[in-house]
C-alpha cells in the first residue's frame, strides 16, 4: 500500500516517517537568561581589559622615583667600582642602559631609560662639581680663576 508524504513522496510502509522521534530542544543560547549572562561576560572582559592596560601605565611619580633610585645606583657603582677601563662607571652603565632601551620595547625598557638617565644625571652632576672645583673641565675657567671666588 503506498501512503503519500507531507512533500508529496510516496511511501510504501504505513509506518509514519517522525514516530518515535523525540522533539528537539530549544537551544540554551537562544534564551534571554544566556544572552544577558554573555552581554555581562563581554562588559566584563572590556573592564579588565582597561584596567590591565592601564595597570601597565608608569605614572610621573614612577618616573620620577626609578630616575632618583638610577641617580643612587651610580653613587653605589661609584663607590665599589669607580672606573672600567678609565671611563667613569655610572657614565658606562646609564650609557649601557639607556642604549638597551632603544632597541627594546615594553615595560622594561622604559624603566631601563629612567635608570640610565638617572645614573646619567648623577655622572654629569659629579662632573660639573668635580669641575668648578677645580677648574679642570672648562677651559674658560682656571684654578687662579676658582681659588679666587671660593
Amino acid at each position: 500500500m503506498a501512503v503519500s508524504t507531507r512533500r508529496g513522496a510516496i511511501r510504501k510502509s504505513s509506518r509514519r516517517a517522525y514516530e518515535g522521534l523525540t522533539k528537539r530542544k530549544r537551544s540554551i543560547k537562544s534564551s534571554a537568561a544566556y544572552r544577558d549572562l554573555e552581554r555581562k561576560k563581554l562588559a566584563l572582559q572590556r573592564r579588565y581589559k582597561n584596567l590591565r592596560e592601564k595597570a601597565g601605565e608608569i605614572d610621573q611619580v614612577k618616573k620620577a622615583g626609578i630616575t632618583a633610585a638610577g641617580g643612587a645606583l651610580a653613587g653605589v657603582a661609584t663607590t665599589y667600582y669607580p672606573h672600567v677601563y678609565g671611563v667613569p662607571t655610572p657614565i658606562l652603565l646609564g650609557a649601557g642602559l639607556v642604549g638597551y632601551s632603544a632597541f627594546y620595547k615594553g615595560n622594561m625598557s622604559v624603566h631601563a631609560a629612567l635608570l640610565g638617565s638617572g645614573m646619567l644625571a648623577a655622572a654629569a652632576n659629579e662632573y660639573v662639581q668635580s669641575g668648578l672645583l677645580h677648574g679642570d673641565w672648562n677651559p674658560m675657567i682656571s684654578t687662579a680663576t676658582v681659588q679666587a671666588v671660593g
